[in-house]
């Protein structure tokens, strides 16, 4: 699956640190074992299809339509080849929150340019982007717990009970987007954590399943051109 980039975003963030008497990180023992934040490809697969149904649909949506450098009505739209995923300038950003209790590694990504302007003509709005926010935060215990937080409102907490087993809270993120309401999930979310011996043991009441949310997350997008940055909630 990694190889052949069957994936929008892969995610890995693992760091060591040491905490100072008032149950702070000390940034300067921070270090980042594993810092990865893998964009794949698009996955386009548009076949020969009457691309003046998409422009029927559109005009009823009433917004500008953005420069463009494919093919559109009332000319048929060919297949086009996989291409590179989008990504920005928060991809791989590492985050220490000013208040010490905080650090988070960020990544992100979107559909390339083509399905960007394919969804535009189908939907009125840009392609949201898609992340992922892995965050250590430190309890007022001293304990650091798990968090994270995904496109579109979704925000998890790992939960290790005393026995050492793993669960898992699903939310709805503080930060969600005020025109997606309730929890409304995006990622085909698969959540995995480090051995001992450095292997990924998967969490198994961990997997977020998409199915029935595209429309929020199409929803989740301002409808601007193009549609601005997502930036961690760390800092």
């Amino acid at each position: 699956m990694f190889a052949d980039k069957q994936y929008r975003v892969f995610h890995e963030f693992q760091a060591k640190f040491l905490l100072t008497n008032q149950g702070k990180i000390e940034q300067s023992t921070f270090v980042p074992i594993h810092n990865r934040a893998a964009k794949g490809t698009t996955k386009l697969k548009v076949l020969e299809v009457n691309a003046g149904d998409w422009g029927t649909a559109y005009a009823s949506v009433g917004v500008g339509l953005p420069p463009i450098s494919v093919p559109l009505p009332p000319l048929d739209i060919k297949s086009f080849p996989d291409e590179d995923s989008e990504t920005n300038l928060h991809n791989e950003k590492i985050s220490h929150a000013a208040a010490g209790d905080e650090v988070s590694s960020f990544a992100t990504a979107r559909i390339g340019e083509k399905g960007r302007r394919v969804s535009y003509r189908q939907f009125g709005k840009d392609a949201p982007w898609i992340f992922s926010e892995i965050i250590f935060h430190v309890e007022s215990d001293w304990k650091v717990n798990l968090k994270g937080r995904t496109s579109t409102t979704v925000q998890w907490d790992l939960l290790i009970k005393p026995d050492q087993s793993q669960s898992v809270i699903v939310s709805r993120s503080p930060h969600a987007p005020a025109s997606t309401p309730s929890i409304s999930i995006f990622n085909n979310l698969n959540l995995y954590t480090r051995s001992e011996l450095d292997q990924f043991i998967l969490i198994k009441d961990g997997l977020l399943n998409m199915e029935g949310h595209l429309q929020s997350f199409v929803e989740s997008g301002s409808g601007a051109w193009p549609e601005p940055p997502i930036p961690p909630t760390v800092k």
